[in-house]
């Protein structure tokens, strides 16, 4: 009986010896031979965001103040007999004290502005509105009243994308009218 106990434990000491088994991290192990019996493991660590990114436009748009002047030059003859001035005028020009609307891109995402003239139904003349400037960072022309702006750059908000339009008003305008021609609409869309 004392054989039959002496097996029984020797058997449970090989089990409990197979269960505590050291772990190491994997593919690496090291044989604790420090005084104080430690061991330092190094551990690593990655950054994962699964956060997406949400587009956002926010475009600045700034007029000036769009004053026009139509000019007429000519001859006035004065008529003596009738006492009345009898006129021949020549060709007529437009002058501006600020014509220009600046459209600045702070959208992370690229944009496309789209700039129109039109004239007040109630302007009987035919005048007709044009763009022009070019975008300072991405360097495209404003065609046929659009231009691409760039999308921002992450922490300057100073270099942003953004373009001067100069607005050219052409054709005549009656003699006498001095108030409101058109309006001009900037559109702003993603590109």
């Amino acid at each position: 009986m004392m054989k039959k106990l002496l097996a029984t434990i020797t058997a449970l000491a090989l089990v409990v010896a197979m269960g505590t088994t050291t772990a190491f991290a994997a593919g690496t192990s090291t044989d604790v031979t420090t005084d104080d019996g430690t061991a330092s493991i190094k551990v690593n660590a990655a950054y994962s965001s699964s956060a997406t990114t949400q587009e956002t436009i926010s475009v600045k748009v700034q007029w000036d103040a769009m004053n026009f002047t139509y000019s007429v030059g000519g001859t006035k003859t004065w008529d003596a007999s009738k006492h009345e001035y009898s006129t021949s005028y020549g060709t007529g020009s437009w002058s501006q004290t600020g014509n220009t609307i600046t459209v600045t891109n702070h959208s992370n995402v690229d944009v496309k502005a789209t700039f129109t003239f039109a004239k007040l139904d109630s302007i009987k003349d035919n005048i007709k509105g044009s763009f022009s400037g070019t975008s300072t960072v991405g360097k495209k022309a404003i065609t046929d009243g659009v231009v691409m702006l760039n999308k921002g750059e992450e922490h300057n908000p100073t270099g942003a994308d953004k373009v001067v339009a100069a607005l050219k008003l052409t054709g005549e305008l009656s003699a006498n009218f001095n108030d409101q021609v058109g309006t001009v609409t900037v559109k702003i869309a993603k590109q």
